[in-house]
């Protein structure tokens, strides 16, 4: 049927234009049996909301941004395959926009994308969610946000994060209990959550464990798969190297067994090496890798249903925890070799 319009659907189902828009946009305050019958009427008729005019009729743009900095393709489509799950469900669209958060121009530039496109809301990736500066500019604006593994959970505005700290503390003491006690560190890019929080879970299981940490067993890198091998050089190039590298991604964890075919190590039996993340290639790998399965899928979508749910102003709100990381063992890990 051309050109249906909401009011058309209201009188097929005898009510008001207003419940027929509220059960457009998915919201309460509509009997189950009107939105069913409601809904099947849509179904049949084969009605698509006009967005502009809907955006109209709410004040919304019904558009939900998604900003991030990083330079790992994975975790990029993980976060826009689990914000535009979240988008969907509720009928909202998603404007994924990439940021250098050393760009002197940043603040300005967020500022004048919010504005041209009207979104109704942010969900602010690391180190964007830390930036004190962008954040105020935000709440001057009253732009509604939701920050991703921010490093500071402060009651600033809502946030969902992933056990990051815990999980690598998992990782570092299952090769502790494989007998290894000079394990390496690959850390990730500085200022950013993630880093942080995985270098400080692996120098509490060190301790834990009544082991020294040692700062020469640590080197940065910056979740790329140079910055990997450039970290395993460092760390296998002495005589007294490490028997595990634990790297914060499994870019840099395949950096590590690159440089430990080229120097005839074999992994697991001369050196064992685990990741972080279970991105596509650790599955690819031989030996597979060892890693923590990191949901960025499954925060960024719980992220965008939190979002949602404060645009709407949801009473009840979302609440959802911590979101737990899983230990992944595979062939790249193993006990140590006397």
């Amino acid at each position: 049927m051309p050109n249906i319009t909401m009011q058309m659907i209201a009188e097929m189902a005898g009510v008001s234009l207003k419940t027929v828009s509220r059960v457009v946009n998915k919201e309460a305050g509509v009997r189950k049996e009107t939105r069913e019958r409601v809904e099947a009427i849509i179904r049949e008729t084969e009605y698509e909301p006009n967005p502009s005019a809907r955006g109209l009729a709410a004040a919304r743009s019904w558009l939900v941004g998604l900003l991030y900095d990083n330079p790992s393709t994975a975790y990029i489509i993980a976060l826009q395959n689990g914000a535009l799950g979240g988008c969907r469900d509720h009928g909202y669209s998603l404007l994924i926009h990439p940021c250098n958060h050393l760009d002197a121009d940043l603040v300005s530039s967020v500022r004048g994308l919010a504005r041209r496109s009207r979104m109704d809301g942010l969900l602010l990736t690391p180190p964007l969610c830390d930036m004190g500066e962008l954040l105020d500019m935000l709440d001057e604006r009253g732009l509604k946000y939701v920050r991703i593994s921010p490093l500071e959970h402060s009651s600033r505005s809502p946030f969902v994060y992933a056990d990051e700290r815990q999980a690598a503390y998992r990782m570092t003491e299952y090769l502790i209990s494989q007998g290894h006690s000079r394990i390496g560190m690959i850390t990730g890019a500085p200022h950013r959550s993630g880093t942080e929080m995985r270098l400080a879970g692996y120098r509490q299981a060190i301790e834990d464990n009544h082991l020294q940490v040692d700062p020469a067993l640590i080197v940065q890198g910056d979740y790329t798969f140079e910055s990997g091998e450039a970290g395993a050089r460092r760390l296998l190039r002495g005589p007294d190297r490490p028997t595990a590298i634990f790297a914060s991604n499994d870019y840099m964890a395949s950096g590590v067994l690159k440089v430990s075919a080229q120097m005839k190590l074999r992994v697991p039996y001369d050196l064992s090496v685990a990741g972080y993340d279970d991105a596509p290639l650790a599955r690819r790998l031989w030996p597979r890798l060892t890693t923590i399965r990191h949901p960025v899928e499954q925060v960024c979508r719980q992220a965008t249903e939190l979002l949602i749910a404060d645009l709407r102003g949801d009473p009840t709100g979302f609440d959802p925890g911590t979101i737990r990381s899983e230990l992944v063992v595979r062939e790249s890990t193993g006990p140590l070799m006397e």
